[in-house]
Order: C-alpha cells, then structure tokens, then sequence
C-alpha cells in the first residue's frame, strides 16, 4: 500500500510511527521504489512500546535496529526514549526530540456544571485516571489511594476511564476495600474532555510512561496532574508547579499529595492555571508541528545532524 500511494500520490516524504511494524515496512517499500528511480525519505517516529517492551525482544531487537538505521531520519517524544534507545540498541542514526502534542482548542475546560452536580450532588471533589488497563498502568493502586483519602475522611469520587485486562481485577479490588459504590468505571469514553473538565485531580501512577500523553489532555483542561516519577514524565509534569511526581510504588506520598490538592483550594487554582499554560505554550499543536516540517526539509535536503 505505502508503495502504490507514493507512486499515485507523489509524495515528497513519508512520516511512520513506531519501529515495527511501520518502519521496517516504510524501509521496505522505500528499497522497491528506489529500484524503480524513485526517492522517497523516510521519518520514523519512536513512541515507547516499540523500544521498551517489543523492541527489547531478541527476536525483535535486530529489525527494530535496522529499520531505525535505514531510516533517514527518526524522532522520539522525550529525552527518555531518545536515551533508552541508544542504551539499548546500537544505532547510528542522531535521533531528534519532538513531544507529542494536542489540540488545546479542542482539550479545554468546559462548563460541566450539571454533569458534576449529577455525580456530586454533595459537593465530592473528583479524582480522574485514564489508561488503557495494563499492568504497567497500576490501576488497583489508584483505587488504593483512593480508599486512604476516604479514610482520611475526604469528600472525593473516583471515575476510572478506559478498559483492558486489569479492569476486573482493579474493580474487585474496589469491592474488596469498599469503595466501589463511590467508583465509577466509565470504560471506553469519547469525547474525553467533557469527563476531565469536571475533574480535580488527574492521578497516573504508572511503572512506566515514555510521554504521557493522557497527562498532558488533563493538564489542557486545567487538571493538575499526581504521577510518577518515571519515563518522560518529569519532562511534562513540572514538580510542584503543574502536579507533583512521587516515587513509584509510594502510596502515602500519592496519598499526601492528591489530598493537598482536593483539601487547598488556592493551590489547586494555581497548578490548575499553571498547567494549562505549560500545555498551551509548549505542547499546542501549533507549536510542535512547526518542528516535524523543520525536520521534514532537513531529512530532504540531507542536513540532518550525525548521532554525536
């Protein structure tokens, strides 16, 4: 397919996300064109699953190598994976940042009065987790936090979004502390805006997280966000600004830290504030897009820099 839209479409340059298997097939089809007198670069975007959990596979590790080196030019979204990639595979390739981004027109807070009411009707604050249910996600340890708020006496509801395979375990751990009545898992939601834009607190206490991205649509809607301190989240989270970062596993500093935000209001107005302002100033798409064109000329006139 990449081979017929090139030669029917014309295009200048073709942009793949993740190593395998988009790469090794952009690297592929580049070669079957090149035998047919057409010159089509190739960018490779380097996400996360593709480096630290496919890619660190034996069998994987080599194609995931070649299709980086003969890519003509690659990108990953933080430092983090920039770093983790060349610990752990030998490339030559340089390999240029570019953070993922959103459209903060699009995530922005909304007045969802009458939604909150509905679900708070006593005035509960609202605690937000978003993730796709993985292990690596540690969604039972956010209903761990969950239940030592309640039993520090804070007024607070839980909404759960999204599914996957520790959604069953993650709910019978509600039951089991007895706060599922005051959960709610909402599952799959879009438009996910409308369900931060009633939220307090965005909580993400993942093992592992090379970006962030669900973080970042919180921050966008003036949501501080509670998180690890793991991956590329530091690189979006500013510790004590937008959020704060707790030490993986840490229960209590989780704990401390999302109660100060739902007890003082005056700070949670501030990182709030704070975090849609880091949102909007550095990750807007109309800020990072701006960079990939910048590097799309650079990888077709061939002055893209050499891996230091």
């Amino acid at each position: 397919k990449m081979v017929d839209i090139a030669k029917h479409v014309g295009l200048d340059l073709l942009h793949v996300h993740y190593a395998l298997p988009h790469a090794s097939s952009a690297v592929m089809a580049q070669q079957i064109l090149g035998s047919e007198d057409l010159d089509l670069p190739i960018v490779t975007t380097l996400h996360g699953t593709d480096i630290t959990l496919i890619g660190q596979d034996p069998s994987f590790a080599p194609v995931v190598r070649w299709s980086i080196d003969e890519s003509d030019g690659v990108t990953a979204v933080s430092n983090y994976l920039r770093q983790e990639t060349y610990d752990h595979f030998e490339v030559s390739e340089d390999i240029e940042v570019v953070p993922n981004f959103i459209d903060t027109d699009r995530f922005v807070r909304q007045d969802k009065g009458h939604f909150k009411q509905a679900l708070c009707p006593n005035g509960e604050k609202v605690i937000v987790h978003v993730s796709n249910f993985r292990p690596v996600k540690n969604t039972k340890q956010v209903v761990e936090v969950f239940h030592r708020l309640q039993n520090g006496t804070s007024n607070v509801k839980l909404l759960l979004v999204g599914d996957g395979p520790e959604r069953v375990p993650t709910e019978r751990r509600a039951r089991d502390l007895g706060v599922y009545e005051d959960i709610r898992f909402l599952g799959k939601q879009d438009p996910i805006e409308e369900i931060l834009s009633i939220a307090d607190v965005f909580l993400m206490p993942s093992g592992s997280e090379t970006f962030g991205l669900a973080a970042l649509e919180a921050m966008a809607c003036e949501v501080p966000v509670v998180a690890t301190d793991v991956g590329g989240l530091p690189e979006l989270i500013v510790h004590g600004e937008t959020g704060f970062l707790c030490p993986l596993d840490d229960l209590q500093e989780f704990t401390e830290c999302t109660r100060e935000l739902l007890t003082n209001d005056d700070l949670q107005d501030e990182m709030a504030a704070a975090a849609r302002a880091r949102a909007v100033e550095t990750f807007d798409i109309d800020r990072v897009v701006p960079r990939y064109e910048d590097y799309y000329e650079r990888v077709r006139d061939g002055t893209v820099a050499a891996r230091p």
